[in-house]
């Protein structure tokens, strides 16, 4: 029997904020796999690379531990089977599903992997890499091009000069056409409008108001340009006032009023001849933009994120289109089954290169047992700025009435009932009295509110925090919330003088993360032949595999899953398989080892109080919040046209006909109705916007939250959100409970055949130890910190162990916890004060993380003291320990520079950091 029926096929489910959004697509995904579906038949997209990883390991997690995953039962009910059928179909489908890569991307990496297939229709390779930092480059491409002809930049200058502005926001213009794929009109041998015929009409009114005997200070302030002119004060209050004011008949009445709108009627004429005339400026400059843009990808061999979407566009729906029976002979498989998920946050661009997709799977054009299922929550569509638009979850689902809403998810699973109470009186007015949420969890949470004048907000916050702390609370289990990226780093720094740790950064880089790092270092061994790479190797994992012989022609990914397999590494973890996804733009293994990976993972186990923006919180959720009113004014709007995409006239296919684009003039809706109806839809949609980023604020919360806002008063300019959208009081609700510490487990997974092998009872001691030492990998991170840090030391000061530890944190804060940097700071202040250690490093220049490679091996010295005709060599251990082992180490590197550098003396010294002193051993 299947699962999938007339109402579930083609599916759009809404779920407010922690009411298991991800459990539904987890559900989904394993769901079609079990009735048959194969994994490259499946492709699930997100926005977020986190988002990506998180639902990867929670599918490969339910699939693979079935038998004790959330989802079992209800899987049971849609298939209408037993628990033992159910895992009898798992059991079948197992190695299948451990052997083939899961369709789960963003929508970058999606479009990027299109990309890739058909590299050589866009003039690039397919290995191209993806780099933002080109932005500059075309831009400087863009000035170069328009500069060969005199004209054409005389045009773009006095386009810049005529509105103002500088050339920064003229690319942020043309970026916002191009973006969203806009069409302008262009205009040949367009002219700069005249204003002759609105000074005509002006002035003959003005002449007649004179006749009227108006005063020569009403004549001057109708004396304006046409910009100027708009803002004049009748166009509000009419010409019943100050020095307009008097008894007028009936005719002159009559008169005024007609002249008046002849003046308008100029007006508008001459502001409609001027958005002609810029949008056709723009236009031109939009065609040499894009085309500097491809210039340069071409060149380069490298695209930005945004060209990742905007030649997606070319391939799939614009002049280099191709049609999807090319596109899935070069994806290897038909997609069939299409999951979405955040569908809220989908932007023009994106919409207008899934749908044909869509169309095919829901009208049963490719095949008729595919399905369709996308999720969403409209409250918290919070990227606007980012052309995101909520409309277009329900505009889907009026086009195809094939797609049914389930039923929307109402249990809130995150938060303590007093919290789900607070957001839902405070949200259902503003959501139409459509918002339903029933707390999972019987009883708790605590609610506190509390205003404060804005410059004593930061203050607040950090006595909260403290009060938190005071009442049992841990500081990582406290999230802070604000508003913009300078407010964060204001906040951090507060709490910083406060002696409470914090931080802003909760992402290291993927290379830094152990386990990548452990794969990485055994490809090198396993190609390099080099046992420092399996000592590498064993430092973080206790042990290292032997050699295997790498095939070069396999696909990267299924190498590293071969690499986990052997190294017992737990492939369902988010990062290995993000790390995954990253290895298959290379070519092979070598690429891979030798490529400057960048790319940056989030990191929950961040020490110490987190800190950031609304924007960044989305998808997470804290045990206890803080989040607090806006400190500054928001970045003003710079651009020079109003655009905004009008549902109403879609019909699926005029997309470029369905934007609304007129240029942005203050107080033009005085004369263009039109352009008013533009403005104050525009105002509607960011007001509703703040009210989302408020409902995704207070909804991180699970056991309270404490919400700090600004003090309101009649003589104040500043405002309150939580005041003036929300009407929130002061006060408290609830008794505030600690949270308790979460822990998290891994579970390592392996295919059925390595779990039916048969172990000698050598190999399983060998599995014991192993065991032992992952008991034990606190202390392997703890001894990489430490080498780290001195790695990262300047000149071995007291003075600079503060900042050696925050740079340690960064990178070891989701292994480490508060007590273990405590205890390295120690270690760190034994050492520089130590009397031994400064007479090595005295009148010596300090060479960190040396190679040395002698023999044919590569080795490497934690610190080398070069001085006048003498090298010190200094090896660091944190523990006495393997004391024999490690002076034959060091000895070797002795010996090893004596050969090498036989006229200069060699000393070697074993640095023993240990948590009460440092110890010095000469060898």
């Amino acid at each position: 029997m299947s699962f999938l029926n007339e109402n579930n096929r083609y599916e759009a489910l809404q779920a407010s904020a922690g009411s298991g959004k991800t459990h539904a697509l987890t559900k989904r995904f394993v769901e079609l796999m079990l009735d048959g579906a194969l994994p490259n038949q499946i492709l699930a997209i997100t926005f977020t690379k986190k988002a990506a990883s998180e639902m990867k390991s929670r599918i490969v997690e339910a699939f693979l531990d079935l038998e004790n995953s959330k989802i079992l039962h209800d899987v049971m009910n849609d298939f209408g089977e037993s628990k033992e059928q159910i895992l009898n179909r798992r059991d079948k489908l197992k190695e299948k599903f451990l052997n083939q890569n899961l369709k789960i991307y963003t929508f970058d990496a999606f479009f990027s992997s299109i990309l890739r297939a058909f590299a050589l229709n866009l003039g690039l390779s397919s290995n191209f890499s993806v780099d933002d930092s080109i932005t500059s480059i075309q831009n400087e491409k863009f000035l170069s091009e328009i500069s060969k002809n005199e004209q054409t930049l005389k045009n773009f200058v006095r386009y810049i000069f005529e509105r103002e502005r500088s050339d920064t926001q003229v690319y942020d213009d043309l970026d916002k056409f191009w973006k969203n794929n806009i069409s302008l009109k262009k205009i040949t041998d367009a002219k700069i409008p005249s204003s002759l015929d609105f000074e005509k009409e002006r002035d003959k009114f003005i002449d007649y108001f004179v006749s009227l005997g108006l005063k020569e200070r009403g004549k001057k302030a109708l004396i304006k340009s046409p910009r100027e002119f708009l803002k004049i004060t009748p166009f509000e209050r009419g010409f019943d006032y100050g020095d307009y004011k008097k008894s007028y008949n009936k005719d002159e009445t009559n008169r005024i009023d007609a002249m008046f709108e002849c003046v308008k009627k100029a007006l508008k004429k001459y502001f409609d001849d001027l958005e002609a005339y810029s949008k056709s400026g723009l236009a031109g400059f939009l065609e040499t933009y894009r085309k500097a843009k491809h210039d340069v990808n071409k060149k380069l061999d490298s695209v930005s994120f945004a060209d990742i979407s905007s030649l997606a566009f070319y391939i799939l729906c614009g002049e280099g289109k191709i049609d999807s029976d090319a596109l899935y002979f070069r994806l290897d498989e038909r997609i069939t089954h299409l999951l979405i998920d955040e569908f809220q946050d989908t932007n023009i661009t994106q919409y207008q290169i899934l749908l044909p997709l869509i169309d095919e799977i829901v009208s049963g054009l490719g095949t008729s047992l595919g399905s369709f299922f996308y999720v969403g929550d409209i409250k918290q569509s919070i990227y606007r700025f980012r052309g995101g638009k909520k409309e277009i979850f329900t505009d889907l689902k009026n086009r195809y009435e094939q797609i049914v809403y389930a039923d929307e998810l109402k249990n809130n699973y995150r938060s303590l009932p007093i919290l789900v109470d607070f957001v839902k009186e405070k949200f259902i007015t503003k959501y139409e009295n459509k918002f339903e949420a029933i707390a999972v969890q019987k009883s708790g949470g605590f609610v506190r509110v509390v205003s404060t004048e804005k410059d004593e907000i930061i203050k607040n916050i950090v006595n909260q925090v403290i009060w938190l702390k005071a009442h049992g609370e841990i500081e990582e289990n406290i999230a802070i919330l604000c508003w913009q990226n300078k407010e964060a780093d204001t906040i951090k720094n507060a709490l910083n003088d406060a002696k409470i740790d914090a931080n802003t950064q909760s992402s290291v880089q993927i290379s830094n993360y152990a386990l990548v790092r452990a794969i990485l270092e055994f490809i090198k061994f396993c190609i390099f032949d080099e046992k420092i790479y399996a000592e590498n190797v064993k430092t973080i994992l206790g042990f290292c595999a032997d050699k295997i012989d790498i095939n070069m022609k396999q696909s990267v990914p299924d190498t590293l899953k071969k690499i986990c397999k052997i190294l017992k590494i737990n492939e369902a973890d988010e990062n290995i398989l993000y790390f995954f996804e990253i290895a298959n733009g290379y070519k092979n293994p070598v690429e891979l080892i030798f490529a400057d990976i960048k790319t940056e993972i989030f990191s929950k186990n961040t020490n110490g109080v987190k800190i950031m923006t609304v924007h960044k919180s989305k998808g997470l959720e804290f045990p206890n919040v803080i989040f607090c009113d806006k400190l500054g004014k928001d970045r003003a709007d710079c651009s020079d046209f109003l655009c905004e995409f009008n549902f109403d006239l879609f019909n699926g296919n005029n997309f470029n006909e369905c934007w609304e684009v007129s240029q942005k003039i203050k107080c033009k809706e005085n004369i263009d109705k039109n352009y008013g109806k533009l403005l104050e839809k525009v105002q509607e949609l960011d007001s509703k916007e703040i009210i989302n980023e408020l409902y995704v604020g207070m909804t991180r919360a699970e056991n309270s939250l404490v919400i700090i806002k600004n003090k309101i008063d009649n003589n104040s300019n500043d405002i309150s959100y939580f005041d003036k959208i929300l009407d929130i009081k002061d006060g408290e609700i609830g008794k505030f409970e600690p949270a308790k510490r979460k822990i998290s487990k891994q579970k390592t997974y392996r295919s059925e055949k390595i779990i039916l092998q048969t172990v000698s009872p050598q190999n399983e001691k060998k599995d014991d130890e192993s065991n032992a030492t992952y008991a034990n990998l606190d202390k392997i991170y703890f001894g990489e910190a430490v080498h780290y840090a001195l790695e990262m030391s300047e000149n071995f000061s007291v003075n600079e162990i503060d900042e050696l530890i925050n740079l340690t944190k960064n990178c070891y804060g989701q292994f480490l916890n508060n007590q273990n940097f405590t205890d390295l700071k120690n270690r760190l202040k034994f050492l520089f004060e130590n009397k031994q250690f400064k007479e090595i490093l005295k009148d010596g220049e300090s060479l960190k993380e040396q190679p040395l490679k002698f023999n044919g091996k590569l080795k490497q010295m934690d610190l080398l003291v070069r001085k006048d005709g003498e090298f010190c060599i200094v090896d660091y251990k944190t523990s006495c320990e393997f004391e024999e082992k490690n002076i034959n180490q060091v000895n070797g590197y002795k010996n090893a520079m004596k050969t090498l550098f036989g006229e200069y003396k060699i000393s070697a010294f074993i640095v023993f950091l240990l948590k009460d002193c440092a110890q010095i051993l000469e060898v």
